[in-house]
């Protein structure tokens, strides 16, 4: 077994590189970013503003919200897809010791409704 690099390896790397974009370039310009004031902190958000019904997009633990950038893509067409970072992940900061832990699906109930509401106004 050869530990070593193949010429191969080495043209596979120099390809990722040159393929390399910054994540902000990945983000189609027409999505919206914000915060919305939920549950005793701000929750940053994007949300692609697509004509359909919302759908709501959660990250996993040590993820952030464009975890699902490819995701958000395909569907933004028929959806209005919404991608909230989670307390304490991506834009997002962490609760404040003096705030009440909240069970998720409050937590989440009371997000997506003021996303919601915030969109019919």
């Amino acid at each position: 077994m050869n530990i070593f690099p193949t010429d191969d390896a080495e043209q596979t790397a120099e390809a990722t590189v040159r393929r390399y974009r910054p994540i902000d370039a990945l983000i189609p310009s027409h999505w919206i970013e914000g915060t919305v004031q939920a549950n005793g902190i701000e929750q940053h958000y994007y949300r692609t503003g697509g004509a359909g019904p919302p759908l709501l997009l959660l990250h996993g633990f040590l993820e952030g919200a464009l975890t699902w950038l490819q995701t958000a893509r395909a569907f933004e067409q028929t959806y209005d897809v919404i991608l909230l970072d989670a307390r304490g992940h991506g834009g997002t900061g962490g609760v404040a010791p003096d705030l009440p832990q909240q069970p998720l699906p409050m937590m989440l109930q009371q997000s997506f409704g003021r996303l919601v509401s915030a969109r019919c106004t």
